[in-house]
């Protein structure tokens, strides 16, 4: 076969070129720009329920926005509009609960929540509060320090062993707290005492470590009701009771 002249490959690439020059141009597809969402306003009021009582302090978010009930249990929340989103409610004492909505411009919504055991105490006037077991502690205060918090008793027994029972162990404390003398458990003067009894049955004559340095021994814990948070000196405290 005869190769192909260069005049004639010359004459292909032209007419190819003027081919290509002839098709019609198409332009490129425009971007649209994404606009973003808008926001609506989310109102409402978080209930617990059994009792059908307002939960007072509960957190409400819904991704970077957050905020709280306030004391009639209600609250006001900005979310994405026109989409399904998560608005998850939370405090202790309650179940955690999470409600898909889907907002635009303002709406009001009602959310239950389930709550939890607690812990009872009652004072030796008589009076009787509820607190969420999540935030029950022992605690001694620090002068000009505030209170060192811990979920353990830091007691002494009788015959002078560390005793540490769990919150969660505990069946029931049995007060108020009176003075006592341990020679086993404090050189430096008389410790405050009270009667713990655990859930396995066993109740021990128990001595607060803390109290044998001056410090004040208390039990602090959130207000079931209320949503606060309160503080009880053991010599005021007649009985806790734990869940």
């Amino acid at each position: 076969m005869k190769p192909e002249s260069q005049p004639f490959r010359m004459k292909y690439v032209v007419c190819a070129v003027v081919f290509l020059a002839a098709l019609p141009v198409v332009a490129a597809p425009k971007r649209r720009a994404i606009e973003p969402l808008g926001e609506a306003t989310l109102s409402g009021v978080v209930t617990d329920q059994t009792t059908g009582g307002v939960v007072v302090a509960a957190d409400v978010v819904n991704g970077v926005h957050a905020t709280q009930t306030d004391g009639q249990g209600k609250f006001t929340l900005k979310v994405p509009a026109g989409r399904p989103t998560p608005v998850v409610v939370s405090r202790s004492g309650y179940e955690t609960s999470t409600t898909n909505v889907t907002a635009s411009g303002t709406q009001n919504v009602a959310i239950q929540l389930k709550g939890k055991p607690t812990v009872s105490l009652k004072t030796s006037t008589n009076t009787t509060v509820q607190l969420d077991f999540e935030s029950a502690q022992f605690a001694y205060t620090v002068p000009f320090s505030g209170y060192v918090k811990t979920d353990e008793g830091n007691f002494c027994a009788s015959d002078g062993s560390e005793f540490k029972p769990h919150k969660s162990t505990i069946a029931k404390i049995s007060g108020p707290a009176t003075n006592a003398t341990s020679a086993t458990c404090c050189k430096l003067g008389p410790v405050k005492t009270v009667s713990v009894q655990l859930k396995s049955g066993t109740t021990v004559q128990s001595n607060f470590v803390d109290s044998c340095f001056g410090f004040d021994v208390v039990f602090l814990g959130r207000n079931h009701t209320t949503g606060q948070f309160e503080f009880f000196n053991f010599t005021n405290i007649a009985e806790i009771v734990f869940p």
